[in-house]
């Protein structure tokens, strides 16, 4: 659906115009167009230094700490490391 979004973008038509040449249903686009938009804010948002954390309830008690980053890369530490070293990895988040 991005790609959609996208080529709707660079066309320089309008919702309507763009809808009826790709047979597309207007509430549609209009549902990708906010998706993407909200995925745009969300990657600004990871950018400056806000990152969704979430709170596994199924935890492995071997795991000291887990870092996912947004791209879904995911480090895992099974013994303790130096604050600087995990500050280090979350600044390049």
């Amino acid at each position: 659906m991005f790609p959609v979004i996208r080529a709707w973008e660079q066309s320089g038509l309008s919702q309507k115009e763009f809808c009826i040449q790709h047979g597309l249903k207007p509430h549609i686009l209009c549902y990708w167009r906010q998706r993407y938009q909200d995925q745009a804010q969300s990657a600004i948002q990871s950018a400056n230094g806000f990152v969704s954390i979430e709170m596994d309830q199924e935890i492995d008690q071997s795991v000291l700490a887990e870092v996912i980053y947004p791209n879904g890369t995911r480090v895992v530490f099974k013994e303790r490391v130096r604050l600087g070293f995990l500050q280090g990895l979350l600044s390049k988040v």
